[in-house]
């Protein structure tokens, strides 16, 4: 049965509820700062003659409440706005406790500890729910799959890791993946919908074990080239694989080669 859980990781999820909580608490910060500005009493409304009539009530007794001209909309808008930030203020206070809560425990990391205080010989023994970073990128990097082959004139261009590639770009490419600890699969077979393409790279997020085929155009500047990588891009869409979503595309050109820096940049955007 596939695991859906960590589908929404903890280190994922934790930013988005801080995101939620600073929204909550500056919520309720303006609301209390509007309400000790509010006026006195609460908005009563009446309908006569298919007209609605407001009143501002001190109290809950009939002779209490005050008649107010339709001409007074600043009060009656301050009245209506006090009425329903005193509903919605209770309601935001108990998000932002559960909220608090909720946070206060995964920041604990009680069910990654779990796993993590297990024996190394027990650890092999069980099947965790979750699993440290190291441990899943291990883990994703272990799948053995079949390697496209090299022609035999094709130059020997090697990367840090020891690792035979096509170009001096796919170099730059592995190396920067490689020094900034971000797993991946060289020509990983992916199959599209009629056939299997090799993407250069095939890349994990291990902070949201989102995975990324990563395809390098690298002379764009050659009609040919070009024409055959736009139709590569369509397969790619017709398949799932999306530019900025699931799909990183880099390019270069003879006047425009591409630099470690540019990689770096689009890595840290996608895979960091």
């Amino acid at each position: 049965m596939e695991n859906n859980f960590e589908k929404l990781p903890p280190n994922l999820l934790i930013p988005e509820l801080l995101t939620r909580k600073q929204s909550l608490e500056h919520a309720i910060s303006c609301i209390k700062q509007e309400l000790s500005k509010a006026p006195l009493g609460k908005l009563w409304t009446s309908t006569c003659n298919h007209t609605v009539q407001y009143y501002q009530k001190s109290d809950e007794t009939e002779n209490s409440r005050k008649y107010i001209p339709k001409t007074n909309q600043k009060l009656i808008k301050s009245l209506a706005q006090k009425d329903y930030d005193e509903k919605i203020l209770p309601n935001l206070e108990l998000e932002l406790y559960h909220l608090n809560t909720t946070l206060n425990y995964l920041q604990k990391n009680q069910i990654d500890k779990v796993y993590q205080e297990l024996s190394a010989s027990r650890r092999q023994l069980v099947n965790p729910i979750t699993m440290p970073d190291k441990q899943f990128a291990e883990n994703w990097l272990a799948l053995e799959y079949p390697h496209k082959s090299f022609n035999e004139n094709a130059p020997t261009l090697s990367t840090a890791k020891g690792e035979r590639v096509r170009s001096k770009s796919e170099v730059i490419i592995a190396d920067t993946l490689f020094r900034m600890g971000i797993p991946y699969r060289y020509e990983f077979p992916v199959k599209l919908q009629k056939f299997t393409v090799h993407p250069d790279f095939y890349c994990l997020n291990l902070r949201t074990h989102k995975e990324y085929a990563w395809e390098h155009l690298g002379m764009m500047d050659a009609q040919e080239y070009a024409t055959s990588a736009v139709e590569k891009m369509a397969a790619y869409e017709n398949a799932g694989f999306f530019p900025g979503d699931n799909l990183i595309i880099s390019m270069e050109t003879s006047a425009s080669p591409l630099s470690s820096k540019k990689v770096e940049k689009i890595a840290r955007n996608y895979l960091i």
